[in-house]
């Protein structure tokens, strides 16, 4: 367990709140988006933004995932950014699949700029599961 000044009871939270500086704005994969996390790092003043699942939230309450899809493509419950602002929402360009053709899809300010900072992440995490190599080509070569 890294030692941490004020611990928030999770291991993968304590080893962020160890390495995170001042000044950085840090963007999180769902698996550090809990609450505890973004309110240790608040509190240290240093800026997060991250997805959350549902079943992270602690209770705060939420419109139910059957409602968010009839509200259709670019629906947002809540969001609580401490960086960036949600205004304006602006029009994006994705692909529908029932349509077969390009759909213009609002988008806050917010969402964009996850989507810019965690493209990379996707890609690369992408690239590994392409080209993982297979860990029985590999022969250990001893010295005799």
């Amino acid at each position: 367990m890294p030692k941490v000044e004020n611990p928030v009871g999770f291991f993968s939270a304590d080893v962020v709140v160890k390495v995170v500086t001042r000044g950085t704005k840090y963007f999180f994969d769902n698996y550090f988006a809990f609450l505890e996390l973004h309110e240790a790092l608040l509190r240290d003043g240093i800026h997060s933004l991250a997805t959350m699942r549902s079943n992270r939230l602690r209770g705060c309450p939420v419109r139910p995932f059957n409602e968010l899809k009839r509200r259709g493509r670019g629906a947002t419950d809540f969001i609580a950014p401490k960086i960036i602002s949600v205004d304006p929402v602006e029009p994006v360009t994705r692909w529908d699949k029932r349509k077969l053709q390009f759909i213009e899809v609002p988008c806050s300010a917010v969402v964009s700029e996850y989507k810019k900072f965690i493209r990379g992440v996707d890609f690369t995490r992408m690239l590994i599961s392409l080209y993982r190599m297979d860990r029985s080509v590999y022969r250990c070569k001893r010295d005799r």
